[in-house]
């Protein structure tokens, strides 16, 4: 029988793992829950839940991205980041949200996204992605106002609550754990 050296048995597990991370991105695109009411943007909150039947409902402001002066607020500003596509014109017509990977993420039991330009019809789209995003996958904006207009902000409304996703220490601690049970089982195993 030939000596494997454990640690290529690590490498192996390693890489297994790496490989079995899954990501998927959400794409958003017309035509949405568009309206075309004129509106504000300091009515966005109520034009959403109008526009979706959420009647009643009390939203937070949890992210929002601005084009035109490249301001991020919201209560998870510093766990997100926007990456604006433009057309000829220098206009965004697309975006793509991508968790930072270090911060809490948005966890979405309830989450909407308003998409502004305001001064098209529709001045808005709005998209329910309560049970399609999960936070750290990218939000793609894709074929917004292609021939007139462009994407003024995006906002992500939602329910604020946070979840701590574990550091990659703390699961690596964990791995190791398990490792070293598994090689004190096998001595005794051996030894018996």
């Amino acid at each position: 029988m030939r000596n494997i050296n454990p640690f290529s048995n690590i490498a192996v597990a390693s890489a297994a793992l790496l490989l079995s991370v899954n990501a998927h991105a959400l794409l958003l695109q017309p035509p949405g829950n568009g309206s075309s009411n004129e509106t504000s943007a300091s009515q966005e909150e109520s034009e959403l839940i109008s526009a979706l039947g959420l009647g009643g409902v009390d939203l937070d402001l949890l992210y929002k991205a601005d084009f035109d002066t490249g301001d991020e607020e919201g209560a998870f500003e510093t766990s997100y980041s926007t990456s604006w596509i433009l057309d000829g014109e220098n206009e965004a017509t697309g975006a793509d949200i991508t968790w930072d990977g270090v911060l809490a993420a948005i966890t979405c039991p309830s989450c909407y996204v308003a998409v502004k330009d305001g001064n098209n019809t529709p001045g808005f789209y709005f998209f329910d992605i309560s049970n399609l995003w999960n936070g750290t996958d990218p939000l793609e904006f894709r074929n917004f106002w292609p021939d007139n207009g462009a994407i003024s902000h995006i906002s992500i409304y939602g329910k604020e609550m946070t979840v701590q996703v574990p550091e990659p220490g703390t699961m690596g601690l964990l791995g190791l754990g398990i490792l070293g049970l598994m090689t004190v089982r096998r001595k005794i195993h051996k030894s018996t």
